[in-house]
């Protein structure tokens, strides 16, 4: 079971006028709180960051500068004031500290280009120092003080943060909490000599095409067309030029001279044989986000950054490579041991890699808030492919939905059969949309389709606790089924839409601010149903098919699409959904951990609404067994999300949530029962779950109560006894169905308001027919 946690408001002891009231957490069963802290604990800082650096070899008075600890407290003393510094402690019941991290803005090794501290633009965190003394290691210590520096770069307007180095200890805590590789390119120079043996070393690079001159640049009056190739370079990499603040140039030139000063800046052109400059990048010693207390003998790195290639210049891969060698080579030549370089986008990413022998680093990223990726969906028109103007106007006609706004109407006519069911609404309002759908083309008729012609070879299905064992497969399986996912629910007369549709009045009074992940969307069919009921959130979908989510994309509901494995996490920290959905998935998905990753992802009061293949204990096996698949117990249910801190809301039993084709091979169909339901996340911290392939009864109870639960679920089809299946996961496009795993698709829920339970059972015979125009 879990520890107890509570949460109390304190307010730091010193008397700091600048340090508000904070929420502290502090654990029971370890006595540890967490807490911001001013000035008074910046010795603690300086002793602990000593103390990480001597645990990686850097052990010997040697390697420290004389003056280590004023020049830690001078940094320290700097941020606090230009990049919002601010330390969280970690201490026990006595006081005594027992770990601390430091987080703040992100400054160096770079220019930033866009618009950052002045200008109220994105900003970009960071965090160093985080460190916990041995004896309260794995306790979750450290996780806790991450997770306040997150909170603290929310506070701070920051919409990502980047970690420049990560132990392999550390790494295990930042992935939990959202974090994942980042863009920072490394090199050691060690290796300089080795990798650019065969290359020319003087002043002129000779190519098929031409001649080029490689030579230092260093006249200041270069330093502008420096800033504006810095200024291109971002502009190449995907930034909106209009994010650019006013002084971004003049700023770049600034930092130029400063880092000429004192970092040993320089900065390297390629001219072409008309004299034309056609490339150029910038170098010096690299000064991060950090306090620098080791001596260059001990280690000392460069940086490189601003490379930039004229886009119509032939040859441009050489060239840049000829550059880069240029500062390689004068940055070893300076003492620096490593050479790092922050790559904008995947080409110069390419030529770091393949032309300077530069490698992906420890660097990781995190995306604090789903929304800076989000585009402004909500307010866009476009309709979802396949609708048209002439449909919407149409439609319009009709009474019972001339209230709905275009877009609403536009998915309107693009929705299937089962949608449009679960909808009820008015007879002649379906009506017009099927005869619509079949004038454009577009129809799918629910009874004659792809589903139906090939009912009976579906029925030999293939294991799919197998292939969920490799993503690969299982993405490469559902990209292949991704062009016909719209005629397998019909065909196998999904109900999900319709708990779905009822679902709906949970949101009704919510926010557009309320954000929406539906994990394992598939096609989209869920989101669309939501839209044309009339959510106006933030809707992001997950999946691990690329070539579903590209049918999702092109119904354009969702603001933000992302490949994801939900069984390896998720790249958001922890509080960024309201609401979690996932529906018809979780038989392919490691259920212990993945509803405690869902418990993360969720804020406090967050909902979760997820389905599950119910094994209703009956006597009676699962529809799915012969595909290797078993149905989960309510008692199960109700444990799995007792241990990740979850509150069980409502729970229904729909019998025929969706039917699979019969393994006897005879075109016939068989019931799938379901458990729907609702879950309200808790506000304490969830028990860990180690990570493995394994069905959700193997992660609850006592060993004799999992000993119980498998003899109760082992069983197989009465009519299948004594008979030999085999399993493939070659089967043509024919046999791409099986039991899908996924049933209808979806499923939702709200995360603020709880509402008692419906009146009736599963499913509803009266839904509202009219639906809140918001859009």
């Amino acid at each position: 079971m879990t520890s107890t946690t509570t949460t109390e408001l304190l307010v730091h002891e010193e008397t700091d006028p600048k340090i508000p009231q904070i929420l502290v957490s502090r654990n029971s069963e370890s006595s540890i709180r967490i807490r911001a802290a001013g000035p008074g604990s910046d010795p603690s800082v300086c002793a602990n960051w000593m103390s990480m650096w001597r645990e990686v070899g850097m052990d010997h008075q040697s390697h420290f500068v004389p003056d280590y600890e004023g020049k830690t407290l001078d940094f320290i003393g700097r941020a606090r004031e230009e990049l919002s510094y601010q330390t969280f402690l970690a201490e026990d019941d006595d006081g005594n500290v027992v770990g601390s991290a430091s987080c703040q803005v992100w400054t160096g090794p770079q220019p930033t280009s866009t618009a950052v501290a002045a200008s109220g633009g994105a900003k970009i965190g960071t965090m160093w120092a985080v460190f916990v003394k041995p004896e309260h290691r794995r306790k979750g210590v450290a996780s806790r003080l991450v997770e306040h520096c997150i909170e603290h770069w929310r506070t701070t307007g920051c919409s990502r943060a980047v970690l420049l180095f990560a132990s392999e200890e550390g790494r295990r805590v930042y992935e939990r909490l959202g974090f994942r590789p980042g863009p920072m390119l490394a090199h050691d120079t060690s290796e300089s000599d080795r990798l650019f043996d065969n290359q020319d070393g003087g002043e002129v690079l000779r190519t098929e095409t031409g001649q080029y001159r490689i030579v230092e640049e260093p006249k200041t009056e270069f330093d502008l067309l420096l800033a504006h190739h810095f200024r291109r370079c971002v502009v190449v990499s995907g930034e909106d030029p209009l994010s650019f603040y006013p002084d971004v140039i003049a700023d770049t030139t600034k930092f130029i001279k400063d880092a000429r000063k004192r970092l040993g800046f320089r900065a390297f052109a390629a001219y072409g044989e008309s004299g034309e400059v056609v490339g150029s990048v910038c170098c010096q010693v690299w000064e991060g986000p950090f306090p620098m207390v080791l001596t260059e003998s001990a280690l000392k790195f460069g940086s490189i950054w601003g490379l930039y290639l004229r886009p119509e210049t032939v040859q441009s891969e050489l060239i840049g490579a000829a550059l880069l060698k240029r500062c390689v080579g004068y940055l070893k030549s300076i003492g620096c041991h490593k050479v790092i370089t922050l790559c904008p986008n995947e080409k110069t990413e390419a030529i770091f890699k393949n032309h300077a022998s530069f490698h992906s680093s420890n660097a990781m990223t995190l995306d604090i808030n789903a929304d800076h990726h989000v585009l402004d969906n909500i307010h866009d028109c476009t309709l979802a492919e396949g609708a048209t103007r002439q449909m919407v106007d149409q439609l319009r006609c009709f009474s019972g939905v001339s209230h709905m706004s275009d877009r609403q109407l536009g998915w309107l006519t693009t929705a299937n059969h089962n949608q449009l069911q679960a909808l009820h609404i008015e007879e002649e309002i379906e009506a017009e949309v099927v005869r619509l759908q079949k004038e454009s083309g577009t129809f799918v008729d629910p009874k004659d389709n792809w589903f139906t012609h090939n009912v009976t070879k579906l029925g030999r299905g293939f294991d799919l606790k197998k292939l969920s064992e490799n993503p690969t497969l299982l993405a490469e399986k559902f990209d292949r089924l991704a062009p016909k996912y719209n005629e397998w629910t019909l065909g196998n007369r999904s109900k999900v839409e319709s708990w779905v549709v009822e679902m709906n009045s949970r949101l009704q009074q919510l926010p557009v601010t309320t954000h929406i992940f539906d994990i394992c969307c598939g096609t989209g069919l869920m989101g669309q149903l939501l839209r044309i009921c009339g959510f106006r959130g933030v809707l992001s979908g997950f999946d691990i098919s690329p070539g579903m989510l590209g049918v999702a994309r092109r119904r354009r509901c969702y603001d933000y699409l992302q490949t994801a494995d939900a069984n390896r996490g998720f790249s958001f920290p922890r509080g960024t959904a309201d609401v979690i959905l996932c529906s018809g998935a979780m038989e392919l998905l490691e259920v212990g951990p993945v509803i405690n990753e869902f418990a993360r992802l969720l804020k406090k009061g967050g909902e979760l609404w997820v389905s599950f293949q119910a094994d209703t204990g009956e006597g009676n096996s699962s529809s799915t067994s012969y595909q290797n698949v078993e149905g989960i117990t309510r008692e199960e249910l109700e444990r799995v999300l007792e241990m990740s801190n979850f509150d069980l809301v409502l729970i229904e039993l729909c019998p025929d949530a969706f039917w699979t084709p019969s393994p006897l091979l005879d075109g016939t169909l068989l019931p799938v029962p379901t458990i729907l339901s609702v879950a309200c996340v808790r506000d304490c911290i969830a028990v860990p779950f180690t990570r493995r392939a394994t069905r959700a009864r193997s992660q609850i109870g006592s060993a004799g109560e999992e000993e119980e639960a498998e003899a109760a679920n082992v069983r197989t089809l009465s009519d299948l006894r004594g008979r030999e299946r085999h399993y493939s996961d070659e089967d043509d496009d024919e046999e791409e169905g099986g039991s899908g795993g996924r049933g209808g698709g979806g499923g939702f829920g709200s995360g603020f308001t709880l509402l008692p339970p419906p009146k009736e059972p599963f499913p509803c015979s009266h839904l509202p027919a009219k639906f809140n125009a918001c859009l």
